[in-house]
Protein backbone atom coordinates (compact mmCIF):
# COMPACT_ATOMS: atom_id res chain seq x y z
CA UNK A 1 0.00 0.00 0.00
CA UNK A 2 0.86 3.40 -0.73
CA UNK A 3 1.87 5.60 2.35
CA UNK A 4 2.32 9.47 1.89
CA UNK A 5 4.57 11.21 4.32
CA UNK A 6 4.15 14.92 5.14
CA UNK A 7 6.81 16.74 7.49
CA UNK A 8 5.60 20.00 9.18
CA UNK A 9 7.70 22.21 6.99
CA UNK A 10 5.67 21.45 3.55
CA UNK A 11 5.22 24.23 1.81
CA UNK A 12 2.44 22.29 -0.48
CA UNK A 13 -0.58 22.82 1.89
CA UNK A 14 -2.60 26.27 2.87
CA UNK A 15 -2.91 27.67 6.29
CA UNK A 16 -6.06 26.22 6.08
CA UNK A 17 -5.07 22.69 5.35
CA UNK A 18 -2.16 22.69 7.97
CA UNK A 19 -4.69 23.89 10.33
CA UNK A 20 -7.53 20.96 9.43
CA UNK A 21 -4.67 18.16 9.61
CA UNK A 22 -3.33 19.36 12.80
CA UNK A 23 -0.33 20.76 12.05
CA UNK A 24 -0.14 22.86 15.12
CA UNK A 25 0.40 18.87 17.31
CA UNK A 26 1.95 16.76 14.60
CA UNK A 27 5.12 16.88 13.54
CA UNK A 28 4.96 14.58 10.92
CA UNK A 29 1.82 12.46 9.49
CA UNK A 30 1.53 9.50 7.75
CA UNK A 31 -1.73 9.67 4.86
CA UNK A 32 -2.72 6.12 3.94
CA UNK A 33 -5.72 5.54 1.61
CA UNK A 34 -8.31 2.66 2.47
CA UNK A 35 -8.92 0.54 -0.39
CA UNK A 36 -11.07 -1.89 -1.11
CA UNK A 37 -9.95 -3.71 -3.91
CA UNK A 38 -8.75 -0.66 -6.05
CA UNK A 39 -11.54 1.23 -5.12
CA UNK A 40 -10.90 4.39 -2.82
CA UNK A 41 -13.43 4.10 0.60
CA UNK A 42 -11.44 6.39 2.49
CA UNK A 43 -8.12 8.04 3.67
CA UNK A 44 -6.38 7.34 7.31
CA UNK A 45 -4.46 10.30 8.79
CA UNK A 46 -2.30 9.42 11.86
CA UNK A 47 -0.01 12.24 13.10
CA UNK A 48 3.20 12.09 15.65
CA UNK A 49 4.09 14.77 17.99
CA UNK A 50 7.85 13.57 17.31
CA UNK A 51 11.01 15.77 16.00
CA UNK A 52 11.24 15.79 12.50
CA UNK A 53 14.88 14.55 13.30
CA UNK A 54 13.53 10.82 14.36
CA UNK A 55 12.48 8.83 11.78
CA UNK A 56 8.52 8.67 13.09
CA UNK A 57 7.36 5.82 10.62
CA UNK A 58 9.37 2.88 9.93
CA UNK A 59 8.42 -0.02 8.38
CA UNK A 60 7.22 -1.64 11.45
CA UNK A 61 4.93 1.48 12.51
CA UNK A 62 4.13 1.39 8.51
CA UNK A 63 3.55 -2.51 8.80
CA UNK A 64 0.99 -1.42 11.70
CA UNK A 65 -0.91 1.41 9.59
CA UNK A 66 -1.17 -0.44 6.70
CA UNK A 67 -2.80 -3.07 9.00
CA UNK A 68 -5.25 -0.63 10.27
CA UNK A 69 -6.25 1.02 7.10
CA UNK A 70 -7.09 -2.35 5.37
CA UNK A 71 -9.21 -3.24 8.63
CA UNK A 72 -10.92 0.19 8.86
CA UNK A 73 -11.65 0.21 4.65
CA UNK A 74 -13.21 -3.80 5.60
CA UNK A 75 -14.88 -2.15 8.49
CA UNK A 76 -16.24 0.48 6.05
CA UNK A 77 -17.40 -1.59 3.44
CA UNK A 78 -19.26 -3.68 5.80
CA UNK A 79 -21.12 -0.70 6.84
CA UNK A 80 -22.25 0.10 3.11
CA UNK A 81 -23.20 -3.16 2.79
CA UNK A 82 -25.56 -3.31 5.75
CA UNK A 83 -26.93 -0.26 5.43
CA UNK A 84 -27.79 -0.97 1.08
CA UNK A 85 -29.51 -4.62 2.83
CA UNK A 86 -31.33 -2.27 5.08
CA UNK A 87 -32.34 -0.07 2.20
CA UNK A 88 -33.47 -3.59 0.41
CA UNK A 89 -35.33 -4.56 3.03
CA UNK A 90 -37.51 -1.60 3.79
CA UNK A 91 -38.29 -1.68 0.15
CA UNK A 92 -39.70 -4.92 -0.32
CA UNK A 93 -41.74 -4.33 3.07
CA UNK A 94 -42.91 -1.25 1.00
CA UNK A 95 -43.71 -3.36 -2.35
CA UNK A 96 -45.46 -6.00 -0.01
CA UNK A 97 -47.61 -3.54 1.65
CA UNK A 98 -48.42 -1.88 -1.37
CA UNK A 99 -49.50 -5.44 -2.78
CA UNK A 100 -51.99 -5.57 -0.20
CA UNK A 101 -53.41 -2.43 -0.60
CA UNK A 102 -53.95 -3.32 -4.56
CA UNK A 103 -55.77 -6.42 -3.74
CA UNK A 104 -58.20 -4.65 -1.48
CA UNK A 105 -59.64 -1.48 -2.95
CA UNK A 106 -61.90 -0.58 -0.10
CA UNK A 107 -58.80 0.04 1.77
CA UNK A 108 -56.56 1.55 -0.98
CA UNK A 109 -53.43 2.96 0.04
CA UNK A 110 -54.76 2.18 3.46
CA UNK A 111 -51.08 0.79 4.57
CA UNK A 112 -49.32 3.99 3.38
CA UNK A 113 -51.65 6.50 5.56
CA UNK A 114 -51.74 4.40 8.81
CA UNK A 115 -47.68 4.31 8.17
CA UNK A 116 -47.50 8.27 7.68
CA UNK A 117 -50.09 8.60 10.73
CA UNK A 118 -47.57 6.66 12.72
CA UNK A 119 -44.38 8.39 11.62
CA UNK A 120 -46.20 11.62 12.44
CA UNK A 121 -47.39 9.84 15.90
CA UNK A 122 -43.92 8.79 16.66
CA UNK A 123 -42.39 12.57 16.02
CA UNK A 124 -44.64 14.21 18.37
CA UNK A 125 -43.69 11.55 21.33
CA UNK A 126 -40.04 11.76 20.39
CA UNK A 127 -39.54 8.61 19.57
CA UNK A 128 -35.77 7.98 18.07
CA UNK A 129 -35.46 7.24 14.44
CA UNK A 130 -34.72 3.94 15.06
CA UNK A 131 -37.37 2.95 16.71
CA UNK A 132 -39.42 4.72 14.54
CA UNK A 133 -38.55 3.14 11.39
CA UNK A 134 -39.63 -0.33 13.23
CA UNK A 135 -43.00 1.37 14.18
CA UNK A 136 -43.23 2.29 10.30
CA UNK A 137 -42.89 -0.89 8.69
CA UNK A 138 -45.33 -2.25 11.68
CA UNK A 139 -48.06 0.00 10.81
CA UNK A 140 -47.35 -0.51 6.94
CA UNK A 141 -47.41 -4.71 7.14
CA UNK A 142 -50.35 -4.38 9.41
CA UNK A 143 -52.98 -5.85 7.05
CA UNK A 144 -50.41 -8.23 6.01
CA UNK A 145 -52.89 -11.65 7.24
CA UNK A 146 -55.48 -10.31 4.53
CA UNK A 147 -53.25 -12.48 1.99
CA UNK A 148 -55.57 -15.24 3.62
CA UNK A 149 -58.45 -14.02 2.78
CA UNK A 150 -60.60 -14.58 -0.34
CA UNK A 151 -60.26 -11.80 -3.12
CA UNK A 152 -64.35 -12.69 -3.31
CA UNK A 153 -64.63 -10.92 0.65
CA UNK A 154 -62.04 -8.65 0.13
CA UNK A 155 -63.24 -6.83 -3.06
CA UNK A 156 -67.00 -7.62 -2.09
CA UNK A 157 -68.90 -4.39 -3.23
CA UNK A 158 -71.89 -4.65 -0.59
CA UNK A 159 -71.68 -5.55 2.84
CA UNK A 160 -70.38 -8.59 4.65
CA UNK A 161 -72.28 -11.24 5.92
CA UNK A 162 -71.59 -12.85 9.51
CA UNK A 163 -69.20 -15.54 8.07
CA UNK A 164 -67.13 -13.43 5.42
CA UNK A 165 -67.31 -11.21 8.26
CA UNK A 166 -65.32 -14.22 10.72
CA UNK A 167 -63.28 -14.81 7.81
CA UNK A 168 -62.11 -10.87 7.75
CA UNK A 169 -61.60 -10.55 11.29
CA UNK A 170 -58.93 -13.45 11.00
CA UNK A 171 -56.28 -11.57 9.16
CA UNK A 172 -54.39 -10.04 12.47
CA UNK A 173 -54.06 -13.96 13.66
CA UNK A 174 -52.91 -14.39 10.08
CA UNK A 175 -50.20 -11.92 10.42
CA UNK A 176 -49.13 -13.30 13.26
CA UNK A 177 -48.46 -16.61 11.64
CA UNK A 178 -46.93 -15.37 8.86
CA UNK A 179 -44.54 -12.71 10.95
CA UNK A 180 -43.08 -16.77 12.82
CA UNK A 181 -42.41 -18.11 9.34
Amino acid sequence: MVNRFVLDWDDSFTENDRHALFFDLAKNLCISPLLVGDEPVGVLVLGEARSSTREAFGPDKLKLVNAISDQAASALRRATFHEQLEQSFVQTVLALAKAMDARDTYTQDHSQRMTAITDELCRKLGIDEEQNQIIRLAAALHDIGKIGVPDEILRKPGPLTIQEWDLMKRHPKIGLALSRL
